[in-house]
């Protein structure tokens, strides 16, 4: 026997097996608690910053709506505060300002903008008229944004950082055009922060800011600009002023940042430690998995050895395999099939020894067999070259290998070049949008396809029906083993002719050539449906032909059909382009008027088929007088279809009443009467549906 070649062995496999199976478990579980983990801690830091921010935002607001509260309650005070008294007024601001330590000036200004009173004197008798406070307080509480001191720099006690004021000022309702003005210090915002927000963000490595509109920093670190955006390094809660109570805020907006690695510290603690677990997980495994792999493996390899000393199978009874039952089991299903080889081999050699014989025989037999093929084949192809169809058989890259006479002759192919035969040449150059996929892809269309076209040849058009067959699951005569298809092409022009006469006869009037009530269904359908788009107005009128009978009982069924044909031509040529004459039974017809929008428009139109209608006419070498009755209605909001149709029926129904040749409209009140003509029960059965 041949050397075994040389591939990994089953503990190799085993290993490798078990191996990546350990590290796809850990990989893809310590995958999925790290995203868990770090997406926790995200949310939870982004959480805390929120929270803090928030807090120091409603103090802030809270403080501010304090302070204007108590403004608002001074200027009340008509007591306190009178211009003729301004050592009264100025003991009422010194009491304020003693009594709110974050106010850092109090006063008040007379309508000219001077300063009247103010607390412990100061600015006393200066003009203010020109400052923003002084000029948005004299209608209405006004609040100016954090600025720097301009006249009280040099007045108020020196401070470790500049002074910076936010303004609070109100008309006061006892002195009218007298302001109330107040500077409020920043520096409560900076205590605010110190006491409030800094022993929680010293813990957690965070900094605030407080800025303005314009993002310039009104409270923060020393020597910090204002941060830009979120850094890729920091977490950020961005808290805007919402203002509380009298205060409506002035857009302050409370930024708390704290770094990525301080936010993240407890995730990347456990990251470090998923890691560690892991892989002393995966080092456990080495061992045990490699002891196990040359367990399980340790039977096979004995029976590899024992195949390979072998020089035949079955020189040798081959070794009975213990360690697991799958061993057992494989041993002796082996050792059966060495005793049926040994046996195989027995009776081969008895057939070798007629083998000769049979050889001729069959060879004989096939000589027969091709004989016979050859005369099938040529019986097929006299069988289609007789059908009046194109046939024609493509491999799988698109080579003719069978065409019949009638696909030569659509080629104008001799039939010696039928392999020239190519797909366009039988679906048409260029090739129908429909018929792209036999002629591009015939390779990947191994369903039946049956599609019909319209082909150009010379002067005529031809009327086709396409079909699409595969030939086979194997195909016959494909190329690399994959399946051919037949092409099978009939000639369906007559069909196509008498299919588009049925159509157009299920839609017109036999006798008249107009729409009948299928056509006039549709029209009415799509009509409608233009009306409500539009609003441009919709108008039914019924017409009936007088006294139609008593002709049709003189002039006899022929002289009949040549009045109503008469009446057809008459109605429809003064009748607009864009209007729609049906027959819809006997001598009743309907008209529908689109962009008619009042009864003037209606009579009109009336007036015209009443007149042309009355021409005399010559019939049989007789004269016919014509006339008829005409009942119409415009669509109202609103209204259905059918109560439409039967207010149109009731005026026809009227008109016939009034003497006949003549045209009633329907008011919008228009009774309907249960006496209507069977025109208008049948139009109205046609459209109920249209409404909807």
């Amino acid at each position: 026997m041949k050397p075994f070649p040389r591939s990994p062995s089953l503990a190799a496999w085993l290993i490798l097996m078990v191996m990546s199976s350990v590290l796809l478990a850990l990989a893809g579980t310590t995958v999925l608690i790290d995203r868990f983990a770090r997406k926790h801690a995200e949310e939870r830091a982004h959480q805390h910053l929120d929270q803090v921010a928030d807090k120091f935002r409603d103090a802030l607001d809270h403080g501010m709506a304090r302070q204007v509260a108590a403004v608002q309650l001074l200027a009340e005070l008509p007591a306190l505060l009178r211009a003729d008294d301004p050592a009264h007024a100025r003991a009422a601001l010194d009491a304020m300002r003693h009594r709110e330590p974050e106010i850092a000036w109090i006063g008040l200004a007379a309508a000219d903008g001077k300063v009247l009173a103010a607390n412990d004197g100061l600015l006393e008798g200066a003009d203010v008229s020109k400052r923003p406070w002084f000029q948005g307080g004299k209608s209405t509480l006004f609040l100016g944004d954090v600025h720097a001191a301009v006249l009280l720099a040099k007045l108020l006690p020196q401070a470790p950082e500049p002074w910076r004021f936010v303004d609070i000022s109100l008309p006061v309702a006892a002195n009218p055009g007298s302001v109330l003005g107040v500077h409020l210090s920043w520096t409560w915002a900076a205590a605010l922060k110190r006491d409030l927000l800094d022993p929680t963000l010293r813990n957690d490595g965070a900094q605030a800011f407080v800025l303005d509109r314009q993002g310039a920093v009104l409270l923060g670190p020393p020597d910090v600009k204002a941060p830009d955006g979120a850094a890729a390094d920091q977490f950020t809660a961005v808290s805007p002023s919402r203002g509380h109570g009298g205060f409506s805020g002035l857009g302050w907006q409370v930024v708390v940042q704290q770094p990525r690695e301080v936010a993240m510290a407890d995730y990347l603690l456990l990251r470090r430690q998923l890691m560690g677990v892991a892989g002393a997980v995966l080092l456990l495994f080495v061992p045990l998995a490699w002891a196990l792999a040359r367990k399980l493996a340790r039977p096979l390899t004995v029976l590899a050895d024992s195949i390979g000393q072998n020089q035949h199978l079955g020189d040798r009874p081959l070794p009975r395999l213990a360690g697991f039952a799958e061993a057992e089991v494989l041993s002796t299903a082996l050792n059966e099939l060495v005793e049926r080889q040994r046996e195989h081999n027995n009776t081969l050699q008895e057939l070798n020894a007629s083998l000769d014989q049979r050889v001729r025989d069959r060879t004989a037999a096939l000589n027969l067999a091709l004989q016979g093929e050859a005369l099938n084949l040529q019986r097929m192809q006299n069988i289609a070259n007789s059908v009046p169809a194109q046939i024609a058989h493509f491999d799988a890259d698109g080579h003719c290998l069978f065409a019949n006479q009638a696909a030569l002759r659509l080629a104008g192919l001799p039939p010696e070049r039928s392999g020239m035969l190519r797909l366009v040449d039988l679906l048409g150059d260029p090739v129908p949008p429909a018929l792209l996929p036999m002629a591009s892809s015939a390779t990947t269309l191994p369903q039946t396809l049956r599609v019909q076209h319209a082909r150009v040849v010379g002067d005529d058009t031809w009327h086709s029906e396409v079909h699409w067959l595969p030939d086979g699951e194997h195909g016959v005569g494909a190329a690399g083993g994959r399946p051919g298809h037949y092409l099978v092409s009939f000639d369906v022009s007559q069909l196509k002719e008498v299919e588009l006469r049925l159509q157009q006869l299920s839609r017109a009037d036999a006798l008249t050539g107009l729409p009948n009530r299928r056509q006039f269904d549709e029209h009415m359908r799509a009509s409608l449906a233009r009306e409500r788009r539009t609003g441009r107005g919709l108008g039914v009128v019924y017409l009936d032909l007088d006294h139609f009978k008593r002709i049709n009982d003189t002039l006899g069924h022929a002289g009949g059909d040549e009045v109503l044909k008469t009446f057809a031509q008459r109605v429809g040529s003064v009748i607009r382009a864009t209007d729609l004459l049906a027959r819809v039974g006997g001598d009743e017809f309907v008209l529908v008027c689109e962009g008619v929008a009042n009864p003037e428009q209606m009579q009109v139109l009336a007036d015209k088929v009443l007149t042309a209608v009355r021409a005399p006419l010559r019939l049989q070498n007789q004269q016919v007088l014509l006339s008829t009755s005409m009942g119409s209605a415009l669509m109202q909001d609103g209204e259905s279809v059918d109560h439409l149709l039967a207010r149109a029926d009731a005026a026809l129904y009227r008109a016939k009443q009034a003497g006949r040749n003549g045209h009633q409209f329907a008011a919008a009140d228009e009774p309907v009467t249960p006496t209507a003509p069977p025109v208008a029960q049948w139009a109205a059965t046609q459209v109920m549906t249209l409404a909807a």
